[in-house]
């Protein structure tokens, strides 16, 4: 009896974390979690509790979503409407990817927006993975001076995404900025935990 418990204990030690608790960096990268692929026009996002991707009820029948939408896991801001924590989102531009495709992306700029009088921040990333990429961009200069359409269109895109129309871009912001906010969500370590 005391093996089994020892071994059901080893194992509960080295099971698989959940999707959103995963290490917010990778190798050379920021981790991303893909919720719903580009050119979906139905919304997919993922519930922590239910540790599941489902169906969101906003439907875009006539404006499928022109990048793949997801986040960074371990990552934490406050959500003022239900008072709790969301992730960093983000935009990755690039091939369609399934929900729950894990990936190194590089953080290329972030949209400073107002969506129904409340700040948001969302940051536009890049596949490090060249196969998966459909620009070559490797920051907002490249990004602005390559492709000057895709912020005019991102920008149409989420102000018409909700029909009320109660999105309004206050600024644009080059990757560095996009970096420091996605550090800047990562929960703090307790300095009491560092010295046990």
């Amino acid at each position: 009896m005391y093996k089994i418990a020892i071994l059901l204990l080893t194992l509960s030690a080295c099971s698989t974390p959940a999707i959103h608790e995963l290490p917010a960096k990778g190798e050379h990268g920021v981790m991303a979690v893909v919720e719903t692929p580009a050119g979906s026009a139905v919304a997919v996002r993922y519930h922590p509790v239910e540790q599941r991707f489902l169906p969101d009820s906003s439907k875009l029948d006539y404006l499928p979503f022109p990048c793949n939408w997801g986040f960074v896991p371990s990552t934490r801001i406050p959500h003022r409407p239900t008072g709790g924590f969301a992730p960093v989102e983000l935009l990755i531009l690039g091939q369609p990817l399934e929900s729950g495709r894990k990936l190194e992306v590089r953080p290329v700029a972030a949209v400073v927006l107002s969506e129904n009088g409340r700040r948001k921040v969302l940051v536009l990333a890049t596949p490090l993975d060249t196969a998966l990429g459909s620009l070559s961009v490797r920051d907002f200069p490249d990004l602005l001076i390559g492709y000057p359409g895709v912020k005019e269109g991102l920008e149409l895109w989420l102000r018409q995404k909700d029909h009320n129309g109660q999105v309004e871009i206050l600024d644009w912001k080059d990757g560095n900025f996009a970096m420091r906010f996605i550090e800047a969500s990562l929960p703090k370590k307790n300095p009491k935990q560092n010295n046990k």
